[in-house]
């Protein structure tokens, strides 16, 4: 049973940003938490902020709790103190040495798709400005990062076998979509995870992928996926080779043509539809239009400067 001081420290380390003694409450009661606390009374949220202020002004630095600022007051753990920047936002030391962009895993997932055999995919990077709608939230939430597709003839297998999978109606080519993030929190994984449901759900198979996971958001991501299929990819920024599908995406037989064609309004995706079209009339992959895929050396050079 949580004392409120118990309940705001674990609210504190699970949303890992400075919140106010209401919002601590608020978030107790949505995840239950509150149920487990001896708190008693009709405000709650009153007795939790004085508890923590008696901590604070008994301990001073030695207090779990820090003021972490003012009108409104908003209270932050006193281990993380140090990564608050000037608007009184928590940094994570992590984000502060990787100076990676969000962009550099794109180079690293395209090594992944076509190095797993689940996937044995190739991509295509989308950029979404190159489309007819400018209205960059949206474009956000409408095109994915990268898309993907499998060709049973790029696994070296016979004509005969695939003409077989053709006389027979077998689904022989899958089609991926992935929305990536450098990292995913407690905090903003819902937003995060229904981006991505928002941008891949049209595809066989749709995926959020990140190089960092928080550990109090893969109980939520767990949840999310059993709802809405989309899976989750974690890229393993030491062996590339080694990153792994946690949770995998719900197989979509049939493709969503209607957004499709609404996505075919971007010229990068519009190039990656024409591509698959010539490729499976050929029977044959030609590797110009996709991503290119970095040699071991390539990229190795490339997780250096990550680091």
């Amino acid at each position: 049973m949580y004392t409120g001081k118990g309940l705001s420290e674990e609210v504190l380390k699970r949303v890992v940003k400075p919140m106010t003694a209401e919002e601590i409450w608020n978030y107790a009661v949505d995840n239950d938490l509150a149920s487990q606390c001896s708190l008693g009374g009709k405000t709650p949220s009153r007795t939790i902020q004085a508890q923590m202020y008696v901590d604070i002004k008994e301990k001073g630095s030695n207090s779990v709790f820090s003021i972490a600022s003012k009108k409104p007051t908003k209270f932050f753990l006193t281990s993380k103190m140090e990564s608050i920047d000037d608007s009184g936002d928590y940094v994570p030391e992590e984000l502060e040495t990787n100076k990676f962009k969000e962009s550099d895993l794109h180079p690293l997932l395209a090594y992944y798709l076509m190095s797993d055999p689940h996937f044995h995919a190739r991509s295509k990077t989308i950029n979404a400005n190159t489309a007819s709608n400018k209205i960059k939230k949206q474009n956000e939430w409408r095109y994915p990062d990268v898309v993907g597709v499998y060709y049973p003839f790029d696994d070296d297998y016979k004509p005969e076998v695939y003409e077989l999978f053709e006389n027979i109606k077998q689904v022989t080519v899958r089609i991926f979509s992935f929305e990536i993030k450098k990292e995913v929190s407690l905090s903003d994984v819902r937003m995060k995870y229904f981006q991505a449901i928002s941008n891949s759900s049209w595809a066989n198979e749709g995926y959020l992928v990140t190089a960092k996971i928080d550990e109090g958001a893969i109980e939520e991501l767990r949840s999310l996926n059993r709802s809405f299929g989309i899976g989750l990819i974690l890229l393993n920024l030491d062996n590339v080779s080694e990153s792994e599908i946690l949770f995998p995406s719900r197989y979509n037989l049939d493709l969503d043509v209607e957004m499709i064609n609404k996505l075919s309004e971007n010229r990068d995706f519009l190039s990656f539809l024409m591509r698959i079209n010539k490729n499976i009339k050929a029977r044959d992959v030609n590797k110009e239009g996709y991503d290119r895929i970095l040699s071991d050396d390539e990229l190795e050079v490339k997780l250096k400067a990550m680091r």
